[in-house]
């Protein structure tokens, strides 16, 4: 029998200057099926604070901490609910023995995984950690000039444990054929960033100017390793050095790092006559040295016409009548690794 748990709790506070945010939540989702469990942990705190009429700070963290149990999917030998639909009509599969005292299985099917029997033995666990955290500040020079600041990171580490024990026949998780496998994993990704922008919007006479220059860094850091384990030599011992081969699952370590600066600007006459500027220049590890930098800008108007020309609207056929131009260059960044030609095991 399934069954879903949650737990909250939460705080919060403040006065005319600073608030604040805190919340813990706890969720255990237990699946209908043998071995199937989730279990989750989660912390959550939001502040900010107007430190002096100027100077204002705000902070926001996040800390997951999940583990899950779960069975095989998809179409393979080893899935228990895909391989039930095979079964006889006369097969009593909830009161048959499915294994021995030894822990091997017991099934009419010598092709096929009693299902089971999977669900206790082919097992996929895993454990995660993430955290998420980002800080704020901003300052008003005066009543059209300010400066943000904002610096964030979303970092994930999961810790994956596969096991197919000896004598299964199925896929499972890793195709070890009857011989029994161990996997042990390490995945972990990152991605941080910040932003630095001065802003500025004034009024002069019949005209408005508003916009912003700034500066962006963004890191990402990806990291995948694992080692399979074939040929166990006992039942029932999770350690991967119960195995008698040992392959590397993965072994990818990548890095990105970008670094751009832009600007954006924006004039308008009397409200209904607008040109917008734009322009960027990225550098990203992703291009060979030398040969990184790439500019886009965009260049956009428009005019309101019923604005310009009030006389439009007089005979009450047009309400509102606007037309636009705009023109834009797009840059991006190449996939990493994509550039040049690398060789690798065979």
């Amino acid at each position: 029998r399934g069954s879903n748990t949650q737990h909250n709790l939460a705080f919060s506070g403040g006065n005319n200057k600073s608030n604040f945010f805190f919340s813990y939540n706890n969720l255990r989702d237990k699946g209908f099926l043998m071995n199937n469990l989730l279990e989750r942990h989660s912390l959550r705190f939001n502040g900010n604070s107007q430190l002096t009429d100027k100077f204002g700070v705000g902070i926001s963290t996040t800390y997951i901490y999940s583990q899950s149990s779960r069975s095989q999917i998809g179409n393979q030998l080893s899935n228990p609910v895909f391989r039930g639909w095979f079964l006889p009509r006369d097969y009593d599969l909830k009161n048959s023995p499915f294994e021995r005292p030894d822990g091997s299985q017991v099934y009419f099917n010598a092709n096929t995984d009693h299902p089971f029997w999977n669900l206790k033995y082919v097992t996929w666990n895993d454990e995660l950690n993430r955290f998420i955290g980002n800080a704020s500040l901003n300052y008003d020079f005066n009543e059209w000039l300010s400066v943000t600041y904002k610096i964030g990171t979303d970092a994930t580490n999961q810790i994956i444990k596969s096991y197919d024990p000896i004598g299964i026949r199925g896929g499972g998780n890793h195709g070890s054929q009857t011989l029994g496998a161990i996997g042990d994993r390490t995945v972990f990704t990152q991605l941080s960033s910040s932003f630095l922008n001065l802003n500025f919007k004034k009024k002069m006479g019949d005209f408005g100017l508003t916009g912003l220059v700034g500066n962006e860094i963004s890191l990402r850091a990806f990291k995948d390793n694992g080692v399979l384990g074939v040929q166990l030599n006992s039942r029932g011992n999770y350690n991967i050095n119960d195995a008698s081969t040992f392959q590397p699952i993965s072994g990818n370590e990548e890095r990105r790092n970008l670094v751009g600066i832009y600007g954006d600007f924006q004039v308008d006459y009397k409200g209904w006559v607008f040109v917008g500027l734009t322009g960027r220049n990225d550098w990203s590890s992703t291009f060979k040295k030398g040969n990184n930098s790439y500019f886009y800008p965009s260049v956009t108007s428009s005019v309101i016409l019923t604005e310009a020309l009030p006389g439009l609207t007089e005979n009450n056929l047009l309400s509102f009548a606007k037309i636009k131009a705009n023109w834009a260059r797009v840059g991006r960044e190449a996939p990493i690794y994509s550039t040049d030609t690398y060789y690798g095991n065979a």
